[in-house]
């Protein structure tokens, strides 16, 4: 069975059993590690579910910057983004996907030691995680095709 495969599955049965506050646990689907680098410099990028009635898609991050892009939502700071956007599954999972969103963390590890991002980097990194969850929805098969428009990030002003 495919990675692809296993992932879409893995989402779909945490979809069937989302609770009304409780965010899944993210399916982590792919990573980048620059050669020859060792440690923990790498990106990695996890998708799941998390309720629309859950205080989880408030902004939470240490200095977190506030994004919107093509409709998907999140916040991004020098090692973290996060992206919501909802996401109209198919058949039997149609009714489940109306009360949740589906979301990307993308972990970016690689920045660690390195000067403070200036909000050209971390618009790079946000559109990145757009692309990697563009991939996922695509593969879930989204009716709606919620990332299907190229990614154009916008900074949002702070709540």
């Amino acid at each position: 069975m495919s990675s692809t495969k296993r992932a879409v599955e893995h989402l779909e049965r945490n979809l069937r059993a989302i609770g009304p506050q409780e965010r899944t646990l993210p399916q982590y689907t792919c990573a980048y590690r620059p050669a020859p680098e060792t440690g923990v410099e790498r990106a990695t990028f996890g998708f799941g579910w998390v309720p629309r009635t859950s205080g989880d898609v408030k902004p939470s991050l240490p200095k977190g910057v506030p994004y919107g892009a093509n409709g998907a939502f999140g916040e991004t700071n020098d090692f973290i983004t996060k992206l919501y956007v909802e996401c109209a599954m198919p058949g039997e999972l149609d009714e489940p996907s109306k009360s949740a969103w589906f979301y990307a963390d993308a972990s970016y590890t690689i920045n660690i030691g390195k000067p403070e991002l200036d909000q050209a980097a971390r618009d790079r990194q946000t559109t990145l995680t757009y692309l990697m969850a563009r991939r996922v929805t695509e593969a879930l098969g989204c009716e709606n095709k919620p990332l299907e428009r190229p990614p154009v990030v916008k900074p949002l002003p702070s709540p």
